[in-house]
């Protein structure tokens, strides 16, 4: 992920990972020739004179190894491509599957892959997963008129049974 700083300067940095919190994060900088240590938020009052709002928030981690409080940048959006057609055809494959799949698939990742019931980390936290799908109450939409080249109409009636696809010749 990539942020820009809203003070001073406005570069633009690639983050790594969290830190600890502003008011304990130290490290090392140089002033004037000396080393000096000091936390996240003392630095910033020091060098910047800016009194963090949030200094118990955790600081980012750039890959460079500067630490940033988070009230002081702004996420940069993301670089978003064209996908291919391998790619188009993963997300398909992966996002159309029929309801009893889908909890066939979710009921596995639970029982066999994760296996709860057996991790200490949900047992050493007291928490507990129940197993039981959700029950919720739901409906079927009829399907839109959709009007193509004001010539071309596709309805319930004529497209019945086609499961959602329709020839638009």
């Amino acid at each position: 992920m990539k942020v820009r700083a809203n003070y001073g300067s406005t570069i633009t940095y690639t983050i790594d990972s969290l830190g600890q919190s502003a008011s304990t994060q130290i490290f090392y900088w140089k002033i004037k020739h000396k080393q000096k240590t000091s936390t996240v938020e003392e630095y910033f009052q020091e060098r910047y004179n800016i009194n963090l709002r949030y200094p118990r928030l955790p600081v980012l981690k750039t890959t460079k190894g500067t630490y940033l409080p988070m009230e002081l940048v702004d996420v940069e959006p993301a670089c978003i491509r064209k996908i291919n057609d391998d790619q188009r055809a993963t997300v398909t494959q992966l996002t159309s599957k029929k309801p009893f799949e889908r909890r066939r698939q979710i009921e596995h990742v639970r029982n066999k892959q994760q296996n709860f019931d057996e991790d200490p980390f949900v047992k050493q936290w007291g928490l507990n997963i129940d197993p039981r799908m959700l029950i919720i109450l739901a409906r079927v939409l009829s399907m839109p008129t959709i009007h193509y080249n004001k010539t071309y109409e596709v309805t319930e009636r004529n497209n019945r049974g086609k499961q959602g696809l329709w020839d638009a010749q």
